[in-house]
């Protein structure tokens, strides 16, 4: 998204502002009607074959679709990471669509599936990045995304691309989570998530 606004793209985060200390945000609702032109929302890769299927979204609206994508297992470990670094199951850039570190890996297969077969069906024009290579080569970002540059040169497009990239943030060291652990710490925070709710029940009886 910053490379995007560095190029000059509407882009937004009013849904969601940047976070830095997760270096994660800058995300919209795509119904909203003053969303931008650069319309980021991880949520959109389960939602957005219903939003389509219902009317809600017409195909035509969607000029191109834009899939960062990470090897499985270090896209997996990184979010079960977050999530425990954080101790928290809704902690941003951590586990989505279920709260057990165990189960993520078959989520994110899943999600990625069903959106790659959304974007068949309803023929979405589909671009699809390599993390990390597109932060760290310059001639395989320009070529990925020249689609949709319109008149930018790939000179420009590299200097946009290096006035954002942090190389310090580009992780490609392989990620090692102990599943024992991670597995533990959801089901403690389940359980006593549980036992408050419990407990507040109570004092309503």
């Amino acid at each position: 998204m910053q490379l995007f606004a560095q190029l000059g793209f509407e882009t937004g985060g009013r849904l969601r502002p940047f976070t830095a200390t997760v270096n994660a945000g800058l995300e919209d609702d795509i119904l909203d009607p003053v969303a931008p032109y650069v319309v980021k929302n991880p949520d959109l890769s389960w939602q957005l074959a219903d939003l389509l299927t219902s009317g809600q979204l017409s195909a035509e609206t969607i000029e191109w679709l834009v899939v960062p994508l990470r090897e499985l297992g270090q896209a997996t470990a990184s979010r079960v990471r977050t999530t425990v670094a954080a101790r928290d199951i809704h902690a941003p850039g951590g586990l989505v669509r279920t709260p057990w570190p165990s189960k993520q890996r078959q989520h994110l297969a899943e999600t990625n599936y069903a959106l790659f077969e959304t974007a068949a069906l309803f023929e979405l024009p589909l671009i699809v990045l390599h993390y990390p290579r597109f932060a760290t080569d310059h001639a395989y970002a320009y070529r990925r995304l020249r689609p949709l540059l319109a008149d930018r040169t790939e000179a420009a497009f590299t200097a946009a691309l290096e006035a954002v990239v942090n190389p310090a943030l580009v992780n490609d060291a392989p990620i090692q989570t102990p599943r024992f652990v991670t597995t533990r710490v959801a089901a403690a925070r389940l359980r006593r998530a549980a036992k408050v709710g419990l407990a507040r029940a109570g004092r309503r009886r």
